[in-house]
């Protein structure tokens, strides 16, 4: 019989959560995701006053229990590195993702990616595709793994997954690396010979590529020509252990 798989999702949160707030519905999508057990660690920097009633009243948390966990901690740091190491270091589950506030994981997507952990467990981190709010027909799908690896890629990406092992040890997340931290840590796993691969489902629904959102959120396309001479995306492209990775899921 097949063992589940527990899940740690965590989810970075800056601002106040009003009636408008996308962030109860990133929660509700989360929550209510079946035949998973998840715990959502839920860094929020703005104060937690009244925002458990808002999140549990408005993602209505009550009837998602036990197979749902949220955990809320305040921050008094702002530094979203630092967030990052201190969330991935709480973490408790077997896989772990990042959902962001704008973003919402789609029905069955967990139940999906933890049957493929199952069904390979020679990989370490799967990255699979997302549709866009308003606009479900278009498909944004890796290609290549170069589209996770743009300078200063923020923020990292609903739909990447991986072993928590990897997020330990000499494998962690580094806030010294600043705005590199997460194009970083993927070098070091490649160059360790981790096995990386694709899933040709979406497991999320992303904001509409909006012209600012290319702006802000690069690691959704492969980086054009002019940024092919940059630090660690120089490193990625031609470093043998990067070759390697894209021979096999490019």
């Amino acid at each position: 019989m097949t063992t589940s798989l527990s899940f740690s999702i965590i989810t970075l949160h800056h601002g106040a959560a009003d009636a408008d707030d996308p962030v109860v519905k990133a929660v509700a999508s989360l929550a209510s995701q079946a035949g998973v057990q998840s715990e959502h660690l839920f860094h929020h920097t703005a104060g937690i006053t009244g925002l458990w009633n808002k999140l549990f009243q408005g993602a209505a948390l009550a009837q998602y229990k036990p197979q749902y966990t949220l955990r809320l901690v305040e921050e008094k740091v702002t530094n979203e590195q630092e967030l990052l190491s201190r969330a991935t270091k709480r973490a408790t589950g077997e896989v772990i993702g990042f959902l962001n506030p704008q973003e919402e994981y789609l029905p069955g997507a967990l139940a999906a990616v933890q049957q493929a952990f199952q069904a390979h467990p020679e990989v370490d981190l799967f990255i699979a595709a997302a549709q866009e709010k308003g606009n479900e027909q278009t498909i944004v799908t890796p290609l290549f793994l170069e589209y996770l690896w743009t300078t200063g890629s923020k923020p990292i990406p609903s739909t990447l997954f991986v072993r928590s092992s990897l997020l330990r040890e000499e494998f962690a997340l580094n806030p010294e690396e600043g705005s590199m931290i997460f194009s970083e840590w993927l070098l070091r796993l490649f160059q360790a010979g981790k096995k990386v691969d694709t899933l040709a489902f979406s497991t999320s629904l992303i904001p509409a590529n909006t012209k600012q959102e290319q702006v802000n959120k690069t690691w959704r396309q492969a980086p054009p020509a002019s940024m092919r001479l940059l630090g660690p995306w120089w490193k990625f492209k031609y470093s043998k252990a990067s070759r390697a990775v894209l021979a096999r899921v490019g």
